[in-house]
């Protein structure tokens, strides 16, 4: 009795484990996996080559502030998905990363067969192939603050380009408060100053 409950378990977990293994995950990394090249124009370009049905992922996060613009270059066929990892330093105290998405076709897709999500941003619909525009919100500096990059396809049948480009947006609005606020202590003494005078 002990050994067909033990051979249920391991049927179980047979069963369980087999979407898992059907996507592996496959880990990209500088050097062997993804070219990147300094561009004269103050640019890195991160080529990923061609990636297939697969799960990947980036090992190295990517400093959207750290150059004038992060492209990202990649062939994509089948079913899968890359994600990049991307946060913002330095950065005080927060800022908001923007790209703009353009995906290169060979050919028309279905809709929603190629999206982009940055973030908890929204996924963004890429199959049309024109450009888009995708952003999210880093609550602070450094790698502890990272956002994901998704790029998700799903039944490409032939290679497809795709093309991203990020550049940091800074949000100036804690600046301009913390500058009116401290305008407005200055105006008060000011005027607390004449009135004791």
């Amino acid at each position: 009795m002990n050994l067909l409950k033990l051979a249920g378990v391991a049927v179980a977990a047979t069963m369980a484990l087999a979407p898992i293994s059907a996507n592996s995950l496959t880990v990209l990394a500088v050097g062997t996996d993804v070219t990147v090249t300094p561009l004269t124009t103050g640019e890195i370009q991160y080529s990923f080559g061609q990636l297939a049905s697969d799960f990947f992922m980036f090992d190295t996060p990517i400093n959207v502030r750290d150059t004038f613009e992060t492209q990202i270059e990649g062939n994509i066929s089948g079913t899968g998905h890359l994600s990049i990892g991307t946060y913002v330093d330095p950065f005080i105290p927060r800022g908001e990363g923007s790209a703009n998405v353009l995906l290169s076709l060979g050919g028309p897709l279905a809709a929603g067969s190629v999206t982009a999500q940055w973030g908890t941003g929204p996924a963004v619909d890429l199959s049309a192939g024109t450009p888009q525009l995708i952003s999210t919100l880093f609550s602070g500096a450094g790698t502890g603050n990272q956002q994901p990059l998704f790029f998700t396809w799903t039944g490409l049948t032939s290679s497809q380009q795709l093309s991203a480009n990020l550049a940091p947006v800074p949000l100036p609005a804690g600046g301009l408060l913390l500058l009116t606020a401290l305008g407005g202590i200055g105006l008060a003494r000011r005027r607390r100053r004449k009135a004791d005078a």
